[in-house]
């Protein structure tokens, strides 16, 4: 399958339940934050903080596939643009501030990282010609019994390929 082929499926799919879930459940997350901030919980602060630090990092790796699609893309994009006026209102908070800047000066980013990241996931199809499927193990042991080939090297899959993928991963 080629490149253009692959862009026009990705254009035309519709959402499925693993692009919604995340949606719902990262608003969810967004609306406790809101509420935690406005109650001045004391803790508000550190939660705003990770919250900001992991959106962009967890959006990127639990939606890669996910964000293929334009639909989800779009929505993804929506919210970040979003984020830009919850940070905003976020500023107003003395509560959230640390020496450095507010707890919340992350969120003005993460539209920026999602266009990097579509970016470099278009310029990997051009020249690899095709999508990049990231290796999970829950999918190398079949693929090892039956002999399958890897996806990215096209060689034939190794327990010795997996325990250096294992230690090199977690490093």
């Amino acid at each position: 399958m080629g490149s253009k082929n692959t862009f026009f499926i990705l254009l035309t799919s519709k959402l499925n339940k693993y692009d919604i879930i995340p949606i719902v459940f990262y608003l969810t997350l967004t609306g406790i934050i809101i509420k935690l901030v406005n109650s001045q919980y004391p803790e508000a602060k550190d939660f705003v903080f990770y919250y900001t630090f992991l959106t962009p990092i967890l959006v990127c790796v639990f939606n890669y596939k996910s964000l293929q699609k334009l639909y989800s893309y779009g929505i993804w994009f929506i919210i970040s643009i979003a984020q830009v006026f919850l940070h905003l209102y976020l500023l107003e908070f003395e509560s959230l501030n640390y020496k450095r800047g507010n707890a919340a000066n992350g969120l003005q980013l993460i539209w920026i990282f999602l266009i990097i990241h579509q970016i470099m996931r278009v310029i990997h199809v051009i020249i690899v010609k095709r999508e990049y499927k990231p290796i999970y193990l829950y999918n190398a042991g079949p693929k090892i019994l039956k002999g399958d080939p890897d996806y990215i090297l096209n060689a034939p899959l190794s327990i010795i390929f997996i325990f250096l993928w294992i230690y090199f991963y977690n490093k």
